[in-house]
């Protein structure tokens, strides 16, 4: 089946399958959506089933022009990709140049633009014009991980295909299935939007020590007090932890408290740290909602606060004083 590697957007799938059945694919589309969610897999299908031999809603994966549009070398195909940081004005001129020209080989062209937010304005206002007047056939195909940061007219001239977030329990199982742990495979399935950032976040370094840390620091900081900040001391910036690390780290934080206040509030199937309920059912114990809330919104703000070039540690020194400040007031 050859929508089969983008079947975790099935309502999208089914979406232009319609189309292509009932031959009312749009001129431009303008896939949105975090990064790793698919739609960079789901143009290359659309794009296959628009040049394939066969023809009707799928494309067949066997003829010449499936595997050419697979292997990036289709002459009717055009993939564009920012030059440095943008989209240039000179690419944006040469595709309408191309585009002029009859189709080589298939019935239409299709043109994919990756990372469209990065149009400079001239490329914008060349691309507003290209899509004005479509040359035809052609379909048009823009990604982006944010739909506004574009022209407004742009986006009123093509049909908005919004991609969702994946399910973390279809990426954990797909992590899962590759080999692992389970409870690494949870875990980053509800850090990441997409299966391909789920997949960098296991493979980092970081990952499963920092995991370790966050359940041993919330012990320590409800048993120890101030002196819990001597765990983070000796176990995250005694290394020197790169910016991306201690990011990291705060989001596990976040999943953590959020697990606390859901085993709270008696929600405990789909909790990110699941291995650790009896953990988790403990510190509920000994915190009051209101102060999980608290430190909910300390760790977002901390959160906040780190992506920004400042002081790492004393951000997260501050983070603590809020966060003991909670489980006093519990």
């Amino acid at each position: 089946m050859a929508w089969r590697d983008v079947s975790e957007q099935e309502a999208i799938v089914e979406r232009l399958r319609a189309a292509l059945r009932l031959g009312r694919v749009a001129h431009a589309y303008l896939f949105a959506g975090p990064r790793g969610v698919g739609k960079k897999k789901m143009a290359r299908e659309l794009a296959k089933a628009l040049v394939c031999a066969r023809g009707g809603d799928e494309a067949c994966d066997a003829c010449r022009d499936c595997r050419r549009v697979e292997e990036g070398n289709h002459p009717d195909v055009r993939w564009i990709a920012p030059e440095g940081a943008s989209l240039r004005i000179e690419q944006i001129r040469e595709l309408k140049r191309e585009a002029a020209y009859r189709t080589l080989e298939a019935r239409q062209k299709v043109v994919v633009l990756e990372r469209a937010d990065t149009l400079t304005a001239q490329a914008a206002n060349s691309l507003l014009k290209f899509l004005e007047e479509p040359p035809v056939p052609t379909v048009v195909v823009l990604l982006t991980e944010n739909a506004h940061s574009l022209l407004p007219t742009i986006r009123s001239r093509c049909q908005l295909i919004t991609f969702p977030p994946l399910d973390a329990e279809w990426v954990a199982a797909r992590l899962t299935r590759e080999g692992v742990p389970a409870g690494q495979a949870r875990l980053a399935a509800h850090l990441a939007p997409g299966l391909d950032a789920a997949r960098q976040i296991c493979q980092s370094e970081w990952f499963a020590p920092l995991k370790t840390l966050v359940i041993q620091w919330t012990q320590d900081l409800v048993q120890q007090g101030a002196q819990s900040l001597l765990t983070l001391q000796d176990k995250l910036f005694a290394r020197n932890p790169e910016r991306e690390e201690v990011l990291l780290w705060c989001d596990l934080l976040l999943l953590w408290y959020r697990d606390v206040l859901h085993v709270q509030l008696g929600r405990r199937e789909r909790l990110a740290f699941a291995e650790c309920r009896n953990e988790l059912e403990r510190q509920a114990a000994q915190w009051s909602q209101a102060g999980v809330l608290q430190a909910l919104d300390a760790v977002l703000a901390a959160r906040k606060r780190l992506a920004l070039p400042t002081n790492a540690q004393l951000v997260v020194e501050q983070l603590a004083i809020r966060l003991l400040e909670g489980i006093r007031c519990a």
